[in-house]
């Protein structure tokens, strides 16, 4: 009769619990690890341009998964529909961002040693082509709370001057549109382009007379089509941080001295 050989088996046993204990240890580093991607994260991202285009400038994005729904601001623009699954970084909605593998906006990981966000971009500038670029992490959770906190306050205060210019917009109030403006203004509307007229408008009376010709001319019916965007801090071919209506071309607004005021007319949409 064989002898058993107890030796052994304490081993055994040893070995067994000790690779139980490891893999639960390795699952709660990566789910910690899962919690910190909270943060900011900085780096080469594209930035929408006119018309459809893109363009990569040097920006930052802020993390806060620790809210539900996610906060994402991505170079003073909150996006949504933004969600998290193991490391990578999707986009839960239909857009056009599906172009990329199960509408993956990037993978959190390292590259020589520093911990980051492998983005996918996307560029019509011939010297970057759509692919990967590293977004180095340059904060923790509380500091990109800080921004989205910075960024909501900013947006709150826009909000109410939109409200009021909304209105105006509708009673088509021209007198009162004149009065959100920071003049001199110079009128770079498709109007001025075609009638030749006066490029630079001093005054709230001017003002009022030449947004009504533009807006009268556009055929856009602002009851139900009258929205703003934000422009991201960093893009290139604009005033950081403006946001943009569109009152049958483009209206850039700018918060001046504590107050957002008019600052340009364009022709494009």
């Amino acid at each position: 009769m064989k002898r058993i050989n107890f030796k052994l088996i304490t081993i055994i046993l040893f070995l067994q619990i000790a690779v139980i204990y490891c893999t639960d240890k390795n699952e709660l580093s990566v789910t910690i690890k899962g919690n910190d991607y909270s943060g900011v994260y900085e780096g080469m991202i594209d930035i929408s341009l006119c018309c459809e285009a893109y363009g990569i400038v040097n920006g930052w994005v802020a993390f806060d998964f620790s809210q539900n729904p996610p906060v994402i601001l991505y170079d003073g623009v909150f996006y949504e529909g933004i969600s998290i699954a193991d490391n990578k970084l999707l986009n839960i909605e239909e857009s056009e961002y599906s172009v990329y593998p199960v509408n993956t906006f990037g993978i959190f990981g390292e590259n020589n040693g520093k911990y980051g966000l492998w983005y996918n971009y996307r560029s019509d500038d011939p010297e970057y082509d759509a692919g990967k670029t590293f977004l180095v992490k340059t904060g923790d959770i509380s500091q990109a709370q800080s921004l989205i906190d910075k960024y909501r306050k900013e947006k709150d205060r826009f909000d109410v001057f939109f409200a009021k210019l909304k209105n105006y917009v509708i009673i088509k109030d021209y007198n009162g549109i004149s009065s959100l403006v920071n003049y001199p203004i110079e009128d770079n509307s498709c109007s001025q382009y075609n009638n030749k007229s006066n490029k630079n408008l001093i005054n709230e009376k001017e003002f009022a007379s030449r947004i009504k010709t533009i807006m009268a001319s556009s055929g856009t019916d602002f009851n139900t089509d009258f929205t703003y965007n934000r422009i991201e801090d960093d893009a290139p071919e604009f005033s950081g941080g403006i946001y943009v209506v569109y009152l049958g071309g483009q209206v850039h607004i700018k918060e001046i001295n504590n107050e957002f005021k008019i600052i340009a007319l364009l022709c494009y949409g």
